[in-house]
């Protein structure tokens, strides 16, 4: 006996409805299992990105648990650089790293000038001389060194140039110390190394000069 025309038209809804369901269940079970994952580098502890991503989520600096660690430090600085994060968290790592490289031994200021000048270039207008390969890095106690990515341009200002005083910092102090840094530094490095720390300087020298003049 066929169905009458309105109990049909709800039946045929019903299974509608159930297949759209079934649908939308599928669905939702496929995007569980295709989890996107991010790899961090390894150079970058459990610790520091934990500290990372509690900022990413709320906006806040949170006491930092390594402030006083130079080398916990330029894992932050690391990830700040290699993922482009926030400005806020850069100017944070550049204040404390600041602070904390005269009391630290002259390899740290080793590391973090040659992050910085591979990354964004040792003097104004030009490339970093340091070189992007990696190597041991003398008295870290991490391995391979700090310097990653390429070579990238230079801002043409100064102001703009991102860590533009940490860099600067981290020379002074390595030229002052290049005594017990470079016998440590391989020698196919070494010149690269010495050709951005005269980079840096000639950068501050000429930029102080182009200020005084105005």
């Amino acid at each position: 006996r066929p169905l009458p025309r309105c109990r049909s038209r709800v039946l045929k809804a019903a299974a509608a409805t159930t297949t759209a369901a079934q649908k939308q269940t599928s669905f939702s079970a496929a995007a569980e299992r295709e989890v996107a994952v991010l790899r961090i580098d390894a150079r970058i502890s459990k610790e520091v990105w934990s500290f990372v991503v509690k900022f990413l989520y709320t906006g806040r600096l949170a006491a930092c648990p390594f402030e006083s660690n130079g080398w916990k430090l330029l894992e932050l600085l690391q990830a700040c650089v290699i993922y482009k994060l926030p400005a806020p968290l850069q100017d944070y790592a550049q204040a404390k790293m600041f602070s904390a490289l005269p009391n630290n031994a002259p390899a740290l200021s080793y590391q973090v000038f040659r992050l910085l000048a591979t990354r964004f270039g040792a003097g104004s207008g030009s490339t970093a001389a340091s070189p992007s390969s990696p190597s041991s890095t003398p008295g870290s106690p991490n391995s391979p060194s700090s310097a990653a990515g390429q070579e990238e341009e230079a801002p043409a200002s100064n102001v703009a140039k991102p860590f533009w005083h940490l860099r600067h910092a981290a020379a002074y102090l390595l030229l002052r110390s290049a005594s017990q840094v470079l016998p440590s530094v391989p020698d196919e490095e070494v010149s690269a190394l010495v050709e951005a720390l005269v980079q840096v300087a000639e950068a501050s020298v000429f930029s102080a000069a182009a200020a005084a003049a105005t």
